[in-house]
């Protein structure tokens, strides 16, 4: 009996709180867990979105191009030639524009007339007004476009043309302006925020009028006006830019 009742009193000194020991406070548990107000915060991450580079498009174009030209009017027979074209143009908004072509085309024939050769050439400069459709702010831009062309015409030593089977000749050759419709189309790759290279192509008419002498099987006369169409096809490369 002696043994049990020095067992409980021990086990229940072993279970009292130590009164030394500090005990922690409910007003110090939430003076812990409150942030401090001088502390900088965090600040939420802001998603910046990627912001890709594409050409600075402006109003003004200018092009260098050149290549073939290839004679499509009434007179068969025509070498193949070159062109070269400057073009200037200007952006209407985001899907118009609008430009000039100064172009220059040769081309020649070797004809024969009364068993002799002849060499004829005619060299044509053209100013063509344009009216654009164009997406002006793609990276690769295709348009077409059309409009109208004056053009400057030297037909030098022009004879023994055939048409519809009779012979006629020009004498002393001619010049003269004519006019004409004018397509194209093509595409422009950009390079960089302000040049491009491109190719495209064109085709116009060049109604010129001219006086002739008709010259058939037996018969002969001279003094008439005709008008002659001495447009075609051209196919280029550009060169060029925007700013």
């Amino acid at each position: 009996m002696l043994v049990f009742l020095c067992s409980t009193y021990l086990y229940a000194e072993e279970v009292q709180p130590n009164p030394s020991t500090e005990q922690l406070q409910p007003s110090q548990k939430a003076e812990e867990v409150q942030p401090n107000p001088n502390m900088a915060q965090p600040q939420p991450i802001q998603q910046v979105e990627e912001v890709r580079p594409r050409p600075k498009f402006a109003s003004f174009l200018f092009s260098l191009s050149g290549g073939g030209f290839f004679p499509m009017g009434d007179y068969s027979g025509f070498n193949n030639d070159f062109d070269g074209t400057l073009t200037l143009g200007v952006t209407l908004g985001s899907l118009f524009g609008f430009g000039v072509d100064i172009s220059y085309e040769k081309t020649d024939l070797n004809a024969s007339y009364s068993n002799n050769q002849t060499a004829n050439t005619v060299q044509t400069v053209g100013v063509e007004y344009l009216f654009y459709l164009e997406p002006n702010h793609w990276i690769v831009q295709p348009y077409i476009a059309a409009g109208f062309g004056m053009y400057f015409n030297n037909l030098d030593n022009l004879s023994g043309l055939m048409t519809d089977a009779q012979e006629y000749t020009l004498q002393n050759g001619g010049s003269g302006i004519g006019f004409g419709v004018v397509g194209k189309a093509g595409v422009r790759f950009f390079i960089g925020d302000h040049f491009f290279l491109g190719i495209y192509g064109k085709y116009y008419t060049d109604w010129q009028s001219v006086n002739i002498d008709y010259i058939g099987s037996g018969y002969s006369f001279s003094g008439n006006s005709q008008t002659i169409n001495l447009g075609g096809v051209v196919a280029n490369f550009e060169i060029g830019g925007k700013f």
